[in-house]
């Protein structure tokens, strides 16, 4: 095996950020090579003698070997540190928690040639494991075998066997590397470092490419710029300047790129009332730019992209009023752009995003190619694992990063590997996230559905509000559910700012409602209020954000859920029931007609009718509370299932009334969704909410009693604020 250059341990989402010295690069255009070590030659070789035996029908049976393989963990790390491909697998496999998680060290085995030196954040126990019971590999196969195929990306093959280790703690039949035929990658060197030539070059052909040739991501919603943009100049000598747009020539190159990046705190770098002069006519040195910002201009100057935008240096970020203008453009400052530069490993702007890493561990071992020309690779197990449930990239912990993920034609991401996404594709420079199906693809489903059917007009949508029978619309539903999936990853990231839970998400607001002509109050659909109305949220005690009214998960910072079966709510088969009158959004000067002495933002109107109940436990109560239902009339005794958005004490429960607002069933049973509100301490004379309500019954005579009670109802006017 040749000589193979360093290479960085790193976790699975690790950022090893380079350095900048004197505006020179830490980073090296070096690439590390696959290769085999002796010990894994000998696997190779008897794969390559025996593969067609092992996968043809009707050949005689093959037993796989043991093969001698290192005798102790430390060899077995020598030699993934020597640059062994096939060792780095294994050595990752065997070694590391795909969480991410820091385990808690178990004791190191006492013989010295035994020992492991690991770093702190690996895992002693497995480790120490190991180093005892190293020394032989087996090839086993698993049947049937399992396809592989993904046309966007050309890659395809067949699952044919499992490497395991023998003997090795938690190891289970089936565990172990999986060797795959087919097309995969078929680069034998990568680079170290991801400010490489190498890998600038292939984002450049992915955005050329995209840009040239796919019709869905040359569309904007127009040809503004934003109001402020830094210019691009390739020299490393000059200064950024800060431009105004409005004083760029229409003649000039007038393209520009966005950045998407994690603050981490406060910049000491950024636009102010202060520094705006300074910024626009002397401009800024390079070397004052933290090392992200410094990152985006190398990749806009590769991407001969002359501007970009950076919100510290474009918004003024002591003035209130440009802030706000700034955040209403946010829409067309992302759609408008030939490319989005994303910063997803770091987590502050001085980490940079470039980073070290070491490709050995992300892409499949080729073994060999067989007489056709087909790799045949070991994939590890490992990567699906840790792209599935380890730890999020830092930047997709943050919510402003959820509109600058889906509103931007195409965008490049920078982490341990480099990843582009548009509006009709998905790939990386391992081709990791496409194999494991992990995209959600948010951006491809919303343009697909938006770019679907005409947009439609108010009447044509008029029939979704509270409608006894739709006429139903699919296109609109899916956007809708769509919407739904995006709130519940965007409730859990984190905002500097509980003030921006709705200025954050309105972006991708505003795209919605601009093509399907529905309407937004507070972050709530109004066609589909009924279920827009009943989210519920799992956390103990939310804090408030500040903002109202009390009906929208923005008034709450927490984790968004919404009820799985009220999907049934809006199938024009399934039998259902609205139980509220003339819901819908309320305009102020209606209010003097429901005494209200206060005006307050976005009241909700409707008549109801209360649902008696009384609760039943004691104590401080929050999610999951039980209430016990009354018997009026001839209801029967029930238990009804409350969510409440904060915890409620014993001196509260008087207060709260259960309103109904929908009835359906499935498959036989029924289930009452409604809200839980009290009367509200700021506004007289009206509401607010305090939590959602599910009673379900599944027997024909508790359901015609229940019919019978709502036939005597009588409806209340309501105000929700």
């Amino acid at each position: 095996m040749d000589s193979q250059p360093d290479r960085p341990t790193h976790f699975f989402r690790e950022h090893l950020p380079l350095q900048r010295i004197d505006g020179v690069r830490s980073g090296k255009n070096t690439s590390v090579e696959s290769q085999l070590c002796a010990k894994c030659e000998s696997i190779r070789d008897w794969i390559r003698a025996n593969l067609n035996a092992l996968v043809k029908p009707g050949t005689s049976a093959v037993s796989p070997p043991r093969f001698p393989h290192h005798v102790s963990g430390k060899a077995l790390e020598d030699s993934y540190k020597s640059g062994c491909h096939l060792c780095t697998l294994l050595w990752v496999h065997l070694t590391e928690d795909p969480t991410g998680e820091r385990q808690t060290p178990a004791p190191v085995p006492t013989d010295p040639q035994d020992l492991v030196h690991a770093r702190e954040r690996d895992q002693l126990e497995k480790y120490s494991g190991i180093t005892r019971r190293m020394g032989t590999v087996t090839l086993q196969l698993q049947q049937p075998s399992a396809k592989i195929k993904d046309a966007g990306t050309n890659i395809s093959g067949e699952l044919l066997a499992i490497l395991s280790v023998v003997g090795l703690p938690g190891t289970q039949p089936g565990d172990g590397l999986h060797l795959n035929a087919g097309p995969w990658v078929v680069d034998k060197s990568w680079p170290i470092s991801t400010d490489s030539a190498t890998v600038l070059d292939c984002a450049r052909v992915w955005v050329d490419n995209c840009a040239a040739s796919h019709d869905r991501c040359k569309r904007k919603s127009g040809s503004s710029l934003p109001t402020r943009l830094l210019q691009v100049t390739p020299s490393r000598d000059h200064m950024v300047r800060l431009v105004e747009t409005n004083t760029i020539p229409p003649s000039q190159d007038r393209e520009y790129a966005t950045l998407s990046y994690c603050w981490g705190g406060s910049t000491k770098l950024k636009l102010t009332l202060d520094s705006y002069h300074s910024f626009t006519t002397v401009g800024i040195t390079k070397s004052e730019l933290p090392e992200t910002i410094y990152d985006a201009l190398v990749v806009a100057v590769s991407m001969n992209i002359a501007w970009l935008w950076v919100d510290s240096l474009c918004i003024i970020q002591d003035s209130p009023e440009d802030w706000v203008t700034q955040a209403a453009s946010m829409t067309e400052v992302y759609q408008n752009c030939r490319l989005c530069i994303a910063a997803r490993g770091g987590q502050k702007s001085s980490d940079g995003m470039f980073c070290h890493r070491d490709p050995l561990r992300f892409v499949p071992c080729q073994m060999y190619e067989t007489d056709e020309g087909m790799p045949v690779s070991i994939l590890s197990p490992y990567l699906s694992s840790a792209l599935r449930y380890g730890i999020d990239w830092p930047l997709d912990t943050r919510g402003w990063v959820v509109q600058e993920r889906i509103l931007p034609p195409r965008t490049i991401r920078f982490g341990a590997y480099m990843s582009f996404e548009c509006r009709e594709q998905n790939v990386d420079e391992f081709l990791l996230e496409q194999e494991y199906e992990l995209t959600d693809r948010w951006t491809q489903k919303l343009f697909d559905m938006i770019d679907g059917s005409p947009k439609p007009t108010p009447d044509s949508i008029a029939h979704l509000t509270l409608a006894p029978e739709p006429s139903f619309d699919y296109r609109l539903r899916d956007i809708y559910e769509t919407w739904r999936e995006i709130v519940g990853v965007y409730s859990v990231t984190g905002l500097t700012s509980r003030s921006d839970r709705l200025a954050a998400i309105s972006g991708v607001i505003g795209l919605i409602s601009r093509a399907t002509s529905l309407r937004n109050q507070a972050g709530l659909w109004e066609q589909f209020l009924v279920e827009e109305l009943l989210w519920r949220t799992s956390d103990e005690d939310p804090s408030p954000t500040g903002l109202g009214p009390t009906w929208s998960w923005v008034a709450l910072e927490c984790e968004v859920w919404y009820c799985p079966h009220l999907s049934n709510y809006w199938d024009p088969y399934g039998p259902y029931q609205t139980l509220c009158r003339g819901l819908g959004f309320c305009p102020n000067e209606e209010l003097r007609q429901h005494n209200t002495e206060t005006a307050c933002d976005n009241p909700i109107r409707l008549a109801y009718f209360s649902l008696p109940a009384q609760l039943m436990s004691s104590g401080t109560q929050g999610p999951g509370t039980e209430f016990r239902l009354g018997t009026p009339v001839e209801l029967p005794n029930a238990l009804i299932e409350c969510t409440l958005d904060r915890p409620t004490t014993e001196s509260d429960w008087a207060q709260l009334l259960l309103v109904p607002l929908v009835l359906l069933s499935t498959l036989g049973v029924y289930r009452m969704y409604g809200l839980v509100v009290r009367p509200s301490a700021q506004h007289r004379g009206t509401f607010e909410r305090a939590g959602i309500f599910e009673w379900q019954f599944n027997d024909g005579e508790s359901r015609w009693l229940v019919d019978k009670y709502i036939s005597r109802a009588e409806y209340t006017p309501m105000i929700l604020t």
